[in-house]
């Protein structure tokens, strides 16, 4: 089995998010990006993981675009960046008043087909689906504090809620249930961030059918592939 590998946020040592690392990925032969999405105060979905950013403790929902430090990407730049290329991308939500304003971007330059959700549990993935169907949803568990069999009822409940189309779980979780539970409905699986080159191996061993990491070299050289 080949596993789809998608290049994080900060893969081989560049910064979240940031210019450097979208257009480095845009050179490399992989699947997938994944980028943190949020919402300004004027409605621009930008690349962030956290609301406030460092320099100044500005916060990008109470702030206007054009108010914030000039390496915030937009969405719309991601886009147009990768529309040359294959990649899909992968938005992981981080706030999900950006929804709407996503939607409009992935219909409107043509990513229906090469884009995935996560960072959303069950109901929120409920909510996307219903209100966006098009969309494609990966429901978002970390598991940490859950046990096996409650991860697993939860991931069941939540596909049968929302009609989802993937699972997305921390690499820890992952276990001969969750596979067996992801066939069993005929969708795909993603793990996230898995740099060791033996949990690489050991994910791709057990079936997952993508897999996020920032060692995009040890990837490349077959680590997940042998």
């Amino acid at each position: 089995m080949t596993v789809k590998v998608t290049a994080h946020s900060g893969f081989s040592g560049y910064e979240d998010n940031k210019l450097e690392s979208i257009l480095a990925a845009s050179q490399l032969p992989i699947d997938c990006l994944e980028i943190d999405v949020r919402l300004t105060k004027d409605r621009v979905a930008v690349l962030e993981h956290d609301d406030c950013i460092a320099e100044g403790g500005i916060f990008i929902s109470q702030s206007r675009f054009e108010d914030l430090p000039s390496h915030v990407l937009t969405v719309e730049k991601v886009l147009t960046i990768l529309s040359p290329t294959s990649i899909h991308i992968n938005f992981d939500i981080k706030d999900i008043k950006v929804i709407p304003i996503l939607h409009r971007l992935i219909v409107g330059y043509g990513y229906k087909k090469r884009h995935h959700l996560t960072g959303l549990d069950a109901d929120l993935a409920c909510l996307v689906k219903k209100a966006y169907p098009e969309l494609i949803v990966f429901i978002n568990e970390h598991g940490y504090t859950k046990t096996k069999e409650d991860l697993l009822k939860n991931l069941e409940e939540g596909y049968k809620l929302s009609n989802c189309d993937g699972f997305n779980i921390h690499y820890c979780a992952l276990s001969q249930e969750i596979i067996d539970l992801k066939n069993k409905y005929h969708i795909p699986l993603s793990v996230w961030t898995v740099d060791n080159i033996k949990d690489i191996k050991m994910c791709a061993t057990l079936g997952v059918d993508r897999l996020t990491t920032n060692n995009i070299e040890a990837f490349l050289e077959g680590a997940a592939n042998s």
